[in-house]
């Protein structure tokens, strides 16, 4: 089956350009940027805040099980979550849980000021946020694909992973020092205060498409809306590789940089100050790679995404031979400036070959392939390096990122898929959806 163009006459270029910028600049994708950024560093804030109080108050056995009750509803529930986004629209959905999360969190904070917070309370409240974010994060992940043309896709998701990458950074400097500073009520409220910002930045933004097509709630039930889901996207010939080459990529490519960077540090010498500039390289570098997709948007989004995996991949086989702190973080900038394209452009070609109508429950398929696996990565990670040592744990999850890149570029149609803002090539993308639908 033939793809969409892989070329642009100088004029296309220049309309595509247009219309791009026109739309990242938008009022509405800025108000929605921001409200991401304050989201994301609430998020920060309340996970460090969450593991500290679950290790102060108890075992290790009881903190495990804290973290627990947030991760596992939210990895189990995401695809329900995702197709209730798909009933009633990504806006209204995350304006919604964002508001109960603002609220949930403004109850911790109160607890926090009026005596301690034990365990029993923070298995609820980590099983409360972790039921709205199996409903949040699809949402909030298909935004973009509503507000933005379909060639501006993975600027827009250059632009949300450099919100990220920063969130993360300015998340995890600060929430030691309001820690100590604030204690945990100043901490929480201060967190509180972010995600009510966020909300209040979210509230006005509108999109009247996707108000046309998803107020009317579907007559199907959310069993069949749930399945039909799950089986485009299995039989979708671009789609479905690709979820399967960003969940390997994020598996293979989380725990060497969580997990591996701080046992880097030590086994160097290089302590903790060693430790937060390995981090800090690689979010500097990813979200410069980020940027990078914001003026730069190949043709074929499928092949370059894949590239930049792969060569990703071989950066990361090399980090244990590293023999200099300076060298070291260097080359953590450059793994991330490889991660920062390629994830911007094969989620941003996810987004531009998904149907409006399917948006929610395929976000909800890739934000369990990029999170309900890391656990697996980081214990499969941990058991390589105390059996063999760092160095066949980093070349054994390179060779894995290098795997999944090498397997989006075996897909011819991967390696063909691009993203045109064309009428013509909308109505390719159309027949392509229903010869999807009709398979």
């Amino acid at each position: 089956m033939r793809y969409w163009f892989q070329s642009y006459s100088p004029q296309r270029k220049r309309d595509e350009t247009v219309t791009a910028e026109g739309g990242l600049s938008s009022s509405r994708f800025v108000l929605f940027g921001s409200s991401l950024g304050f989201s994301l560093a609430a998020d920060g804030l309340w996970f460090i805040l969450l593991s500290w109080l679950a290790n102060r108050s108890g075992t290790a056995l009881e903190a495990s099980l804290v973290i627990a009750a947030g991760s596992l509803p939210r990895a189990a529930l995401m695809l329900v979550g995702g197709t209730l986004v798909d009933r009633i629209g990504a806006l209204l959905t995350a304006k919604a849980t964002n508001g109960i999360r603002f609220l949930v969190l403004s109850v911790v904070t109160l607890h926090a000021v009026v005596g301690e917070i034990n365990v029993p309370s923070l298995v609820l409240y980590a099983l409360a946020f972790g039921l709205l974010d199996a409903i949040y994060l699809p949402a909030i992940n298909s935004i973009p694909a509503v507000l933005v043309p379909r060639a501006a896709l993975p600027a827009a998701q250059g632009v949300v992973q450099t919100i990220e990458r920063l969130c993360m950074i300015l998340a995890s400097a600060s929430a030691g020092l309001l820690l100590a500073g604030v204690g945990v009520a100043g901490t929480a409220a201060i967190g509180a205060a972010a995600l009510l910002v966020s909300v209040v930045l979210l509230l006005p933004v509108r999109n009247g498409t996707e108000s046309q097509a998803q107020t009317v709630l579907p007559k199907e039930s959310m069993a069949r809306e749930l399945w039909s889901g799950l089986r485009r996207v299995a039989k979708d010939r671009v789609v479905g590789p690709l979820l399967v080459t960003i969940g390997a990529l994020n598996l293979a490519l989380s725990a060497p940089i969580n997990i591996g960077s701080p046992r880097l540090a030590i086994d160097n010498g290089w302590g903790e100050s060693g430790f937060g500039f390995l981090l800090a390289g690689f979010g500097v570098g990813a979200a410069a790679g980020a940027i990078v997709m914001v003026v730069w948007r190949p043709a074929r989004a499928g092949f370059w995404g894949a590239v930049f995996a792969a060569v990703g991949a071989v950066l990361v086989g090399t980090i244990p031979w590293v023999p200099s702190l300076t060298l070291a973080v260097g080359l953590f900038a450059l793994v991330g400036l490889c991660a920062g394209p390629a994830a911007a452009l094969l989620i941003g070609l996810v987004q531009a070959l998904t149907p409006k109508q399917f948006m929610g429950r395929t976000m909800a398929l890739l934000s369990f392939a990029a999170l309900g696996l890391i656990p697996v990565g980081y214990t499969a990670f941990g058991l390589l390096v105390s059996t063999f040592g760092a160095q066949v744990a980093y070349v054994s999850f390179g060779c894995l990122e290098l795997a999944g890149a090498l397997f989006a570029l075996l897909v011819p149609e991967i390696r063909r898929a691009s993203i045109n803002p064309m009428e013509e090539v909308s109505a390719g993308i159309e027949e392509h959806d229903s010869v999807v639908d009709a398979q």
